[in-house]
């Protein structure tokens, strides 16, 4: 398996190394004869950590806890038997956490690094003990969010157990965090936000705090089939391959340039706004939130196209610009480690903070 990552420029970001430009570099496992680190199944990324799994494997890479900065893939040894990795998210606060893991029972715990050694504490459990079963689970800065097989959320302060069920009308699917605010989509269809919104990125107009799920209006009636949340920003994907964000647009991670409305005044980032990208009714849309960028990943008949706007597409040197929002707003192709624009499918992708990784099939040429 590969791994290709659009560099970060982030002067404070250590892995992976700098270059002038968005560049990329690539990661390749290199199995030892006894080895095989085929069916990997999924990824995730912060700021200076990249997490790959199979159904019983679990691979890191970069500066975590415990582990010097590496360029190299090191698999962790989980202390306990785990009945399969259904999904890994990593915390995005540097907590002494590294994550949460969902095993295939739909059991959600917190994993602590010791060196290559991982210690899972006790499963989620709501207000009566009872170990809660997710249908997945997200984290922000401080809050571990578990979403339930029947639509309901509960969260915790990250390394607690004991969570807390939000209250809300309506079943819930779909679930993702941000720094500090969530998104989910309601059984209407309606998208719902909570957390801190200071910068926009609820989505309702203002730039207020929110501590209960709410429907966002200015959604209301659309066909809503996907959202992902950036660190300060949100991105919503309707039917048809139509894209909306909202929130901070500090590195042009909204992929918009309109910075004033028809009648000249200045745009009001808390209220969703069009994406100028288009897609074909019969593509396939997945939109991923980085810490400071939007990725788009359209799929068609085998073939994957990436496009990205904001921080993980500058150089250094546009980094420290004053246009730099305007720059980073125009959308980007990314070219796969051969140069092609065109991917061959199945490739997953996760956004961290100013990079994006990718995890691909082997090709005829890396040997990987």
């Amino acid at each position: 398996m590969l791994v290709r990552i659009s560099t970060s420029f982030h002067p404070s970001f250590s892995f992976p190394p700098q270059h002038p430009n968005a560049q990329s570099i690539t990661l390749t496992f290199t199995p030892t004869p006894s080895q095989s680190y085929s069916g990997l199944s999924g990824i995730d990324a912060n700021w200076s950590t990249i997490v790959a799994w199979s159904s019983n494997r679990l691979f890191i890479a970069g500066y975590t806890y415990g582990l010097s900065e590496e360029t190299s893939w090191t698999e962790l040894n989980i202390r306990e038997r785990v009945d399969g990795i259904e999904r890994v998210v990593l915390c995005k606060s540097d907590g002494g956490v590294l994550g949460y893991l969902m095993d295939a029972r739909a059991v959600v715990r917190s994993m602590l690094i010791h060196e290559k050694d991982v210690e899972l504490r006790d499963p989620l459990v709501d207000g009566d003990g009872v170990t809660l079963q997710a249908k997945t689970v997200a984290v922000s800065m401080t809050t571990v969010a578990l979403l339930d097989h029947n639509g309901k959320i509960f969260t915790a302060p990250i390394g607690e157990k004991r969570a807390t069920k939000l209250q809300y009308p309506r079943k819930l699917s779909k679930l993702c965090a941000g720094f500090s605010h969530f998104l989910s989509i309601d059984e209407r269809g309606d998208v719902v936000s909570w957390g801190n919104g200071l910068h926009g990125q609820l989505g309702h107009g203002t730039r207020e705090v929110s501590s209960d799920p709410r429907p966002i209006d200015a959604l209301s009636g659309l066909r809503v089939i996907g959202i992902a949340c950036g660190g300060l920003h949100s991105t919503v994907l309707l039917e048809g391959g139509i894209l909306y964000t909202f929130g901070s647009s500090s590195d042009g991670q909204l992929g918009r340039r309109d910075e004033k409305d028809e009648d000249g005044e200045e745009v009001n980032y808390a209220v969703p706004g069009l994406c100028a990208l288009e897609f074909e009714p019969d593509d396939e849309v997945e939109v991923l939130g980085g810490w400071y960028e939007t990725v788009v990943a359209k799929r068609n008949k085998g073939k994957c196209e990436i496009y990205a706007c904001g921080r993980a597409v500058m150089g250094l040197d546009v980094a420290l610009r004053d246009d730099r929002a305007t720059v980073g707003a125009q959308w980007k192709r990314i070219r796969d480690p051969e140069g092609r624009e065109i991917w061959e499918d199945p490739v997953l992708v996760a956004a961290g903070g100013g990079h994006v990784v990718f995890l691909t099939k082997p090709s005829s040429t890396n040997g990987s």
